[in-house]
């Protein structure tokens, strides 16, 4: 489809059921606590989604591109360069959509954004919303440089912080799990900062065992030494793996009823103790 005459389109229907999914995403999570604009502008140009509740804010950007795929020429200069023109196509772009807004937040006491073709402007207090976030989701993943967003993204002189770059997919887990577990927006506010923190200094492919480090160490902290770096382990995805066996909350989530008498549970645990052998 990609290598079609409908290139175009098949992106634009990727890009309207990432956002869609994004706002479903909210507000499972949020209820309809706090406030979502989608398809915003700010100083006349498009943005994706906003969220905003109590002291936070989420600068949200989409992109629906997906990673390229190597055409197995070992060539690494010629591979390196389609991952980097792919990476910045989506995720630069993306950061680099987010600082628009970002920079209103952190630059002017208040500014507007408009919806619906421009109208119906709404007012924002910057001072109201001291923890701002830019996030990236993607559809596919784009595996360790989206992990540290350090390697291969250039972000504003003025923007000292890098941004989160994640799949919906993760993005999804993560918020249905914080609910599932009752955690408080002070909770995800001081996680998100944990994430920024750390970025540059994880060795990892796997996004969500870095979040389930934080959910279930209360007293994480980033080290001081600038040199040390964090490998989370494998370990740490089992919050998410429980919460998977007793139902994760996702719409239309597949053996709820297994799950809900713990049958799905026993038989996942009987699954992993199980041998495959190699066959020739």
């Amino acid at each position: 489809m990609s290598n079609s005459s409908k290139q175009e389109k098949f992106f634009i229907h990727r890009g309207k059921w990432l956002q869609a999914k994004t706002v479903e995403v909210l507000e499972t999570y949020f209820g309809f606590e706090g406030k979502i604009f989608n398809e915003y502008k700010v100083d006349g140009r498009g943005q994706d989604v906003l969220f905003l509740k109590d002291e936070l804010a989420l600068i949200i950007e989409n992109k629906a591109h997906n990673e390229v795929r190597f055409s197995g020429v070992p060539n690494v200069k010629t591979i390196f360069e389609q991952y980097l023109a792919r990476f910045k196509k989506s995720i630069q772009k993306g950061y680099d959509q987010c600082w628009r807004v970002k920079k209103n937040f952190l630059q002017k006491d208040e500014f507007k954004i408009t919806y619906n073709q421009g109208k119906n402007a709404e007012l924002i207090t910057t001072k109201n919303y001291p923890n701002v976030f830019s996030i990236i989701l993607t559809l596919d993943e784009f595996r360790t440089p989206q992990i540290n967003t350090t390697d291969l993204l250039t972000i504003h002189p003025d923007d000292d912080k890098f941004p989160l770059s994640i799949s919906i997919d993760d993005f999804e887990v993560i918020l249905l799990t914080l609910k599932k577990m009752n955690k408080s927006l002070n909770e995800l506010t001081k996680y998100l900062k944990l994430r920024e923190q750390m970025q540059g200094k994880l060795r990892s492919s796997e996004e969500l065992s870095i979040w389930a480090t934080f959910i279930m160490n209360s007293h994480f902290k980033i080290p001081e030494d600038k040199n040390k770096s964090f490998y989370p382990g494998f370990k740490a995805l089992e919050v998410f793996n429980h919460q998977y066996e007793v139902g994760m909350g996702f719409r239309d989530e597949k053996y709820m009823k297994m799950k809900k008498s713990d049958t799905f549970k026993h038989l996942n645990k009987m699954r992993k103790r199980l041998i495959v052998f190699d066959t020739v």
